[in-house]
């Protein structure tokens, strides 16, 4: 028996050291093992003269209104041209002024009678295996429509939209496959929290209290509140912390993911409409809310990568290049919104134009022409700048917005290289040097280092140079155990 144990564990044991010696065992490789989770926090810092457009550059940033075109509604939003605070306001009329930073935090207001939302993304995921994760964020009370509101979204990776919605109308193309789904409403005057599972599109909801945010904190678009997401697979918490006010408190059915994107949205439907004023019952004048956000967190988080493109929008007037700060890691998708139907309105270029390749349709329920609609399709490795083209279609010209490429794996030198990234934990010495802290390497080891460094930048010759040393192994293996069993 010893000699079959040898025979079966053995070759695998050293098929995991030839590896080890290819790739500089620096434990969890990108794209083959995510990262340990651990605390993230953002605090939207920037203490500009006037209002400054938001243009992250480690968040995915969507802005998007029902129509086509880069100009909004004429709003005023909180927060003065010399950024003074509310009650002070200055006027904003493009899509690109919608979010902003005055006095180190944020501020997002958008106006659209057809439907308008802005969804705040960040380059970390919530892990919420284990004892579970809490989600955390700052966050502005004063509300002057009830048709203008908040909310949070938590969805695996691959099934993640660019602008999700619980519906199909007014606009958009409903929900992610799975996700949870946080989401403001309202009752008798005053703000309340309702939640949701999603299971394969089909939304269920979860007991919630009817208590008014109101009741519990003065409206205010100075100061910004606590507001927190409990998470584990079978629990969903939200409400203020520091009060001890809970909306949400509900055990569900097991989730068969830990993982999830987070979005922060903000909602405007016809927000100046009579019927939506308050629902603080002094506000008398409807108008669209400016939301005021601060010190974001997650407990228990992972990173991911996340190009934002240039432009953000693309048409037939303007139709890019798009490109990209960075080159795409291996296994990393195009990600963008697009008007017109599904099936045919636009094609992707990775080559500069020399070949083009439909764009491929996210996942989603909604089929609606003219709806914006989310695309989700690999990218090649390395690529840097893309080209999109569309067809006009009955409603009109075709439009993009908010080009970016995602991967989940970290960012960093590895979604700029091919291969392994260096890494500076470990000592680099050079032939005829020794390593810090090590005696000089023999003449062989220098032979066998410069070997190994030469494979390990051909991607081809690694993998035979593996499987060649495996096949050794496992045949000086088999030979050690029938000299045994003699």
């Amino acid at each position: 028996m010893g000699a079959v144990a040898v025979r079966q564990k053995n070759p695998i044991v050293l098929v995991g050291l030839s590896l080890a010696l290819l790739t500089g065992a620096r434990g969890p490789v990108p794209g083959l093992a995510g990262a340990a989770p651990s605390p993230y926090t953002f605090t939207f810092a920037g203490s500009p003269p006037a209002p400054l457009p938001w243009n992250p550059t480690t968040w995915d940033l969507q802005i998007h209104k029902r129509g086509i075109g880069s100009d909004m509604e004429p709003t005023l939003a909180q927060h003065g041209a010399d950024c003074a605070p509310t009650p002070a306001m200055h006027p904003i009329h493009t899509l690109a002024e919608a979010v902003f930073i005055c006095r180190n935090h944020l501020m997002t207001a958008i106006n659209d009678r057809g439907y308008g939302v802005i969804y705040l993304t960040p380059d970390h995921m919530v892990d919420f295996s284990g004892d579970g994760a809490v989600i955390g964020f700052n966050l502005s009370t004063l509300r002057t429509s009830q048709r203008d509101w908040i909310d949070l979204w938590v969805s695996p990776f691959a099934e993640n939209l660019a602008t999700p919605f619980q519906d199909q109308n007014p606009d958009l193309q409903g929900p992610p496959r799975d996700a949870i789904h946080i989401k403001m409403d309202q009752n008798n005057g005053q703000t309340i929290f309702r939640g949701e599972i999603y299971r394969g599109f089909r939304g269920s909801g979860l007991d919630h209290s009817w208590q008014g945010l109101e009741s519990v904190v003065a409206s205010s678009g100075v100061t910004r509140t606590r507001f927190a997401l409990y998470l584990t697979r079978t629990h969903v918490r939200f409400g203020l912390p520091e009060s001890h006010v809970w909306w949400i408190d509900a055990d569900v059915a097991a989730l068969d993911w830990t993982r999830g994107v987070v979005q922060l949205g903000h909602h405007s439907y016809f927000p100046t409409k009579a019927d939506g004023c308050g629902p603080p019952i002094d506000v008398r004048t409807c108008s669209g809310d400016t939301w005021h956000w601060s010190n974001f967190s997650i407990s228990s988080a992972v990173p991911f990568t996340i190009l934002p493109g240039d432009p953000r929008w693309v048409s037939p007037s303007a139709p890019g290049p798009v490109s990209f700060p960075a080159p795409a890691p291996p296994n990393a998708f195009l990600r963008f919104s697009g008007i017109g139907p599904q099936c045919c309105t636009y094609d992707v270029s990775f080559d500069r134009g020399v070949s083009w390749r439909p764009a491929q349709r996210q996942d989603q329920l909604g089929t609606a022409d003219e709806h914006f609609t989310t695309y989700w399709m690999p990218v090649p490795a390395r690529t840097q700048s893309v080209q999109l083209r569309g067809r006009n279609w009955w409603g009109g010209p075709w439009w993009v917005r908010d080009v970016s490429i995602w991967a989940d794996t970290p960012p960093g030198p590895a979604a700029a290289l091919p291969g392994l990234p260096p890494d500076p934990a470990l000592p680099v010495w050079s032939p005829g040097q020794p390593a810090p802290g090590r005696p000089a390497p023999t003449a062989a080891a220098q032979r066998l280092a410069r070997a190994v460094r030469f494979v390990a930048r051909q991607p081809a010759m690694a993998i035979a140079a593996i499987v060649l040393l495996n096949i050794s192994v496992i045949g000086a293996a088999g030979f050690l155990g029938r000299r045994r069993r003699r």
